[in-house]
């Protein structure tokens, strides 16, 4: 019986040849870089900048330009990577034929003899089946190896992309070159096995008496900051960084847990009482590289950002990270001070008068310094956020606490500076769906009352006047007019929470009496106002509400709701989205006295209500629903009079001093905003996604003409010269609407509102109405009176002609007088309505005025 024999196909080229290959070729970027043919063995090892690796005499040239550069070093990496992938393959293979050859040769001793022959029969059939079987293995390991050529052929064709050069880093011994040329858009060749040899490394410089700072060290922080470089460009494209790169943070961080809190007592100095992670600050302040003030010392400083910014990434859902991935002495300090771990610190270390709230405040000070050197364009997750900003505002009395243990035999406590606590506010709010969460009522892991949350970040008299508190709020105006369903919900969400929460009744009274004394600088001289209003204690947080009531005017305008605060998302005219926050009219009245705490923001607010007004007006007419317009602003005006006048009262004025200041907030309005025109495109694409009365067509061509006439805006508390604006829209309305409108006017009226500048000739020679209630003042009282009487009899004769879309009618017709008497009867009747409802007389305000007088709100 014929013997078979073992046998295999041999490739053109050894692992040798290739691997030799790939040297010359990487041996090339030390001719790119003038650095020597080392470079790549140097610059694969650790994270440095592509600058490091140019020498010194090739940037000075002339003809050096970094970008070119780059490219070539780049073309060279992905070409010598290439090769040692296919030089490994080669060598895979040639170990697997290896292997094969030998268990070849032991089934021939086993079977065959030393002589290599039988005449055994069954012994020859076992044996052919097991050679029969080993060559087909050895087929398959050439199969493979003629895949993996394709493989390396068309990572070739395919250019060194970033698709590319992660299998070439994971596979083509190219290390960290492709992140030190090109930066983050690379990825790095770490995994978690690296991040527990730094981190454990790196806890023997964190020993005043450790190991001194050295190249080692600069390497580690490279590497964890690379990380986190890397996770800011994912995070811009989306993208989530790998499982090597998380598990590279997180086992960094879990040998970092491991320091030691070294407590300072009354025979021992110590550091301080943290432990984990966060006694490194206190740690570094034993060495000296943080000092009183807190600068850190130039060589710690990017070694704190990175653990810093390092924290967020790991925690941040988006990128790949999570909450239980946070250290444990971060996440109980998150947690807060009625968590079981301080609660359990209570009488600790012999320290029977030291409460768990005081480890807590020592605990959150070490976390301001660490995430106060974060990088600003990076998020913690979700979770992360919430439970940061719930345990910073639900326990900020506790923080503000100067109380420390009695004995002065023992070292203080430190609790966080105000500055250091903004910086964590700062940090907590740039998550919006941490956010949102808040705002919507959802608490930390403790369960905390959304409602303490807010109270403690909004009636806090914060230096930086709530400008990392209002963090919290200032993403909603932008992502209310998203083009994604997704984000406008989330922003409807979390404004309809917010309105909810902060005008329910015990947290309205909180809010508008923070029992704090603001001074407020006017013309006239500095106003002391006791028990002021969180906006006027928070001016930053004010405008950041204002930004909301531009935003969402027409919900305020014209509240909606059934007893719940909620935001309504729905399809409305011609299937644009319908999106509103329902709300009642006291839940309106008092978010717009909130908005009157601060003059700015008041006076922006009442210029968004001109505004509003204006574009209200013009819909109103054109869509044939001018009672509709004239209802919803009569309404606004009502609610903001109220507003007013319970500001007033709560800053003790009299009714003088109420009426000025509202007559000064309509002359600043606007020029609070640098370009006040800048408001009508928000303004009108919150009223276009909020009416349903009218077409967007219609609210695009409005809106899209108010800012180019801003002269004409409507002072919403001034009637006559609402009356005057809606004549002269109708007016205009009819004419454009029917052109024979100009002959139903009389020639006498005609000609008194040309010779007023009232009706102009456009291009092509055609009237139309000049809009301008400036052009009216400029006349004395007998032309002002002509022109009024002009205009009355026009209106009672020109027809204003309303195209009605989706309708058998097709279009229908009134008279312009009836028209205007519309917008203005329903005005009058809702602002009526609502002052009854809500307001009160001047009579009644005197009275109110004395009845507190002699003592201040």
């Amino acid at each position: 019986m014929h013997l078979l024999s073992f046998h295999y196909k041999s490739p053109d080229a050894t692992s040798e040849d290739a691997k030799s290959a790939a040297d010359e070729i990487l041996e090339l970027l030390g001719t790119i870089t003038g650095s020597g043919e080392d470079v790549g063995t140097k610059f694969s090892d650790t994270a440095a900048e592509f600058t490091d690796m140019i020498a010194s005499e090739i940037k000075t040239a002339g003809i050096y330009n970094a970008s070119k550069w780059q490219s070539a070093a780049m073309a060279v990496i992905h070409a010598g990577g290439v090769a040692n992938k296919w030089s490994s393959h080669l060598e895979d293979y040639k170990t697997a034929i290896s292997n094969l050859k030998a268990e070849a040769e032991d089934a021939k001793t086993r079977y065959l003899g030393a002589s290599g022959k039988t005449s055994d029969v069954d012994k020859i059939i076992k044996y052919n089946a097991e050679i029969r079987e080993l060559n087909g293995r050895a087929g398959k390991a050439w199969a493979g190896l003629v895949e993996d050529s394709d493989g390396c052929s068309n990572l070739l064709r395919q250019g060194p992309t970033e698709s590319a050069m992660k299998v070439l880093v994971a596979e083509g011994g190219i290390g960290w070159l492709p992140y030190n040329v090109l930066g983050a858009e690379m990825p790095i060749p770490v995994d978690a096995s690296d991040g527990k040899k730094m981190g454990k490394e790196m806890e023997k410089y964190l020993d005043e008496d450790g190991k001194v700072i050295d190249d080692r060290y600069y390497e580690i922080v490279a590497a964890l900051n690379a990380v986190n470089a890397r996770a800011l460009v994912l995070a811009k494209r989306g993208d989530n960084l790998s499982e090597k790169e998380i598990g590279f943070l997180q086992s960094f961080f879990e040998e970092l847990e491991k320091l030691d809190s070294d407590p300072r007592t009354a025979a021992n100095e110590g550091t301080g009482y943290s432990e984990g992670v966060l006694s490194i600050p206190e740690r570094l302040s034993a060495m000296g590289a943080i000092d009183e003030s807190g600068q850190i010392d130039d060589k710690w400083q990017g070694f704190i950002e990175g653990i810093g910014t390092g924290l967020l990434v790991l925690s941040d859902e988006t990128l790949g990270g999570n909450f239980k991935y946070v250290p444990d002495s971060v996440a109980n300090a998150l947690y807060g001070p009625q968590s079981s771990y301080y609660l359990e610190k209570e009488g600790a270390e012999d320290l029977a008068f030291v409460h768990g709230e005081q480890y807590w405040r020592e605990d959150m000070r070490n976390l301001s310094v660490i995430l106060g050197e974060s990088n600003d364009e990076t998020q913690g997750g979700a979770k992360f956020s919430r439970e940061l900003t719930a345990t910073v505002g639900a326990n900020i009395d506790t923080l503000m606490n100067d109380n420390n243990p009695g004995s002065p035999a023992w070292p203080e406590f430190h609790a966080p500076s105000e500055e250091q606590l903004e910086s964590l506010v700062d940090v907590s709010t740039r998550n919006k769906s941490a956010n949102h969460a808040i705002l919507t009522g959802e608490g930390g892991t403790y369960e905390t009352d959304t409602k303490d949350v807010l109270e403690g970040l909004f009636t806090y008299a914060w230096e930086d006047e709530g400008a990392a508190v209002s963090g919290l709020t200032d993403w909603i105006s932008e992502d209310a007019l998203s083009d994604l369903p997704s984000v406008r919900e989330r922003a409807g969400e979390a404004a309809a929470g917010l309105v909810e929460q902060i005008t329910s009744k015990d947290m309205f009274a909180k809010l508008v009496s923070t029992g704090e004394t603001v001074t407020e600088q006017t013309p006239d001289g500095p106003i002391t106002y006791e028990n002021a209003s969180f906006t006027a204690l928070n001016p930053e947080v004010a405008s950041s509400l204002g930004d909301i009531f531009v935003r969402y005017v027409d919900s305020f305008a014209f509240p909606t709701g059934q007893g719940d605060v909620a935001f309504e998302h729905s399809e409305g005219y011609d299937g644009d989205p319908q999106i509103r926050i329902a709300m009642e009219e006291q839940n309106s009245i008092d978010f717009m006295q909130f908005l009157m705490g601060d003059t700015e923001t008041a006076a922006k607010t009442v210029d968004t209500a001109n505004k509003y007004s204006t574009i209200m007006m013009d819909i109103g007419a054109a869509s044939g629903e001018p009672g509709i317009a004239g209802e919803r602003v009569g309404r606004l005006n009502g609610m903001m009079e109220t507003a007013l006048q319970n500001d007033a009262l709560d800053r003790n004025m009299d009714l003088d001093e109420a009426k000025e200041r509202k007559d000064n907030l309509v002359a600043m309005g606007p020029n609070v905003v640098a370009d006040t025109a800048s408001l009508y495109p928000p303004i009108g694409m919150g009223v276009k996604w909020a009416i349903n009365f009218a077409t967007g067509d219609i609210v695009d061509a409005v809106v899209e003409e108010a800012p180019h006439q801003s002269e004409r805006e409507t002072n919403i508390f001034d009637r006559q010269g609402m009356k005057t604006q809606s004549d002269l829209i109708v007016l205009d309305t009819a004419i454009e609407s029917d052109s024979e409108n100009i002959e139903r006017m009389s020639e006498k009226d005609r000609e008194t509102l040309k010779d007023a500048g009232i009706l102009v000739p456009d291009s092509d020679g055609e009237l139309h109405v000049e809009l301008s209630e400036n052009k009216l003042q400029e006349l004395d009282a007998e032309e002002r009176e002509d022109v009024d009487r002009a205009i009355n009899r026009s209106l009672n004769l020109v027809q204003v002609k309303v195209e009605v879309p989706d309708s058998g009618a097709g279009s229908f017709t009134n008279s312009g007088r009836h028209y205007s008497d519309q917008y203005l009867d329903n005005f009058d009747r809702k602002k009526e309505d609502v002052q009854d409802k809500y307001g009160v007389s001047d009579e009644e305000y005197k009275e109110k005025k004395d009845a507190q007088s002699g003592w201040s709100w």
